[in-house]
C-alpha cells in the first residue's frame, strides 16, 4: 500500500504520476508528510472504526514509529479522538465532508431529485461516485414508511463506501472506464469476496461490465450484503461523461424480478436525466 500512497517520480521532469487516479505532480511540490497524514485518515472505514498504532502501520505501510507520530498529531489537531491505545475519528472530520456535500453541484442536484423518487418506487436510493476502489455515496434517500425499519440495507447513508465491484452502482462506474483505466483499476484493487455471491473472477467481471456498458444499467444481487441487491443507471454530465451512478436498493427477490425491474428502470433513467440538467 505504501507504494500506492507515495509513488516514485517518473523520469520526465521529475513528474510524479499517481497510480490510481493518473494525476501528475512535480516532485518538488509533493508534501510527503501531508500524504502520510491523509493516508492515516483513509484507513478508517465502516469495518475499521478504531485504529491502534500497529493496525495503522499495517494499513499504510508506515513504520510503527511514523504511524504513532501521525496518529498523535491528528489527535492533537482534533481530527481524531482516542484513549491512548485506540484512535477514532472526531466530529471535526465532518467539516470538509459537509462543505463538499452542501456545495458541490452533484450532491445538491442529486438530493433535489431523490426527494421525490422514493415515493414513486418505494425503494431506498443513492447516488455514488467512484473513489479509488470504492463506490462512495454522495446523496441518499428512502421512503418515509421505512424510516423506522429495523433492518436496513447497508450503505445508504452519505459518505458510506463499499468496494466498487460488489454493487450495481459500482459496476456502472467501472463499466464507464476506458480499457486502459479498467486494467489499471483491476491491477490496483483486488476483487475481495464479501458474500457467496460476490464476483471475484477478473475475466467474468470484465464480461459483466461489457454487458453493463452495452445495456446502460447494472444489477447486483447480494454481492456485498446477503439479502439485498441493487439496480443502477449512469448519471451523465453535459459533456457525455459518466460522473456518478444512481441506484435503487431492494431485497434480492425484487431486484431479480423482471417485472419489477421493467417498472423501476425507466424511473431511474428519468431521474438520472433530471440530475444531468441540474449539473
Amino acid at each position: 500500500m505504501a507504494d500506492d500512497l507515495f509513488p516514485p517520480p517518473s523520469a520526465e521532469e521529475s513528474q510524479m504520476v499517481h497510480p490510481n487516479n493518473g494525476r501528475s505532480l512535480k516532485q518538488e511540490d509533493y508534501i510527503a508528510g501531508l500524504a502520510k497524514g491523509l493516508a492515516i485518515l483513509d484507513c478508517f472505514d465502516s469495518g475499521q472504526v478504531r485504529l491502534s498504532v500497529t493496525k495503522a502501520a499495517e494499513r499504510t505501510g508506515l513504520t510503527r514509529a511514523a504511524a504513532r507520530r501521525h496518529l498523535r498529531t491528528l489527535f492533537y489537531l482534533g481530527y481524531l479522538d482516542g484513549d491512548g491505545q485506540q484512535f477514532w475519528l472526531s466530529p471535526k472530520i465532518l467539516k470538509p465532508a459537509g462543505i463538499y456535500l452542501n456545495s458541490a453541484a452533484l450532491p445538491r442536484a442529486a438530493r433535489a431529485v431523490l426527494r421525490s423518487l422514493p415515493k414513486q418506487t418505494g425503494c431506498y436510493h443513492s447516488v455514488v461516485v467512484l473513489s479509488g476502489g470504492e463506490a462512495v455515496t454522495v446523496a441518499s434517500c428512502y421512503p418515509p414508511h421505512l424510516e423506522q425499519a429495523q433492518v436496513l440495507p447497508y450503505g445508504i447513508y452519505s459518505g458510506n463506501r463499499i468496494p466498487a465491484h460488489t454493487g450495481a452502482n459500482g459496476k456502472v462506474l467501472l463499466a464507464a472506464l476506458n480499457p486502459v483505466q479498467l486494467e489499471q483499476w483491476l491491477a490496483a484493487y483486488p476483487l475481495m469476496r464479501f458474500t457467496t455471491q460476490t464476483l471475484t473472477d477478473r475475466s467474468l467481471l470484465q464480461q459483466q461490465l461489457a454487458e453493463v456498458r452495452q445495456q446502460g444499467w447494472a444489477v447486483a444481487l447480494g454481492e456485498y450484503e446477503p439479502g439485498f441487491g441493487g439496480l443502477a443507471v449512469p448519471v451523465i454530465d453535459a459533456q457525455g461523461e459518466v460522473v456518478a451512478a444512481l441506484n435503487a436498493v431492494e431485497t434480492n427477490d425484487h431486484i431479480a424480478d423482471v417485472a419489477w425491474r421493467n417498472r423501476c428502470l425507466p424511473l431511474l433513467q428519468k431521474a438520472a436525466a433530471e440530475i444531468r440538467v441540474m449539473l
